[in-house]
């Protein structure tokens, strides 16, 4: 009994400290259209443009994520859906699979079968998340189609290593958007 109690206090106090741990390696990066939660180690920067806002998220790696809130930012509209529950799972494993499954129709398609996508609400809105088969490169992306009644919003990037993908498609989470 007692060794169990023991053990019982030990996992508590390791959860615990994994748990503040994740937390205190986060931070929330605010932009004039939304804010992110994402590593403290990554940066914000602005980039200069005419008819949108144009952010950059730099990771501790020197890659590079691109935001764009404007009338023509991209939707990403060439590639495919997952609407299997398991290849959408897939995505999400800590090594992204070499090669998700795609059916014939798809592979025979002049779609570009490098990449799929899904949908998910974030922040009450339809999100569009693209992610590459390859887990070595590839796009990794969200687009918002409408943010108001004039905006979309899209955040990606193309240079990211497996394991920044992951974090950046948990950030994607933590989207909000300013009214």
């Amino acid at each position: 009994m007692t060794h169990t109690l023991k053990l019982l206090c030990i996992t508590i106090l390791i959860s615990t400290a994994i748990s503040c741990t994740d937390t205190q390696s986060k931070h929330i990066l605010e932009t004039n259209t939304y804010s992110i939660t994402v590593p403290s180690d990554w940066k914000l920067g602005k980039i200069q443009a005419i008819d949108s806002s144009i952010d950059v998220i730099i990771t501790d790696k020197q890659d590079s994520i691109f935001s764009d809130f404007g009338w023509y930012s991209n939707s990403f509209s060439e590639y495919i859906l997952i609407d299997n529950i398991n290849q959408k799972a897939k995505i999400h494993e800590p090594f992204l699979p070499t090669l998700l499954l795609t059916s014939l129709s798809d592979l025979s398609s002049s779609i570009d079968i490098e990449h799929f996508y899904y949908y998910d609400t974030i922040d009450n809105r339809l999100a569009k998340i693209i992610v590459p088969h390859n887990k070595y490169n590839g796009v990794t992306s969200i687009y918002f189609k409408e943010i108001d009644s004039l905006n979309r919003f899209s955040m990606y990037s193309s240079t990211l290593t497996s394991e920044d993908r992951l974090k950046l498609l948990d950030s994607f989470k933590t989207l909000k958007f300013k009214d």
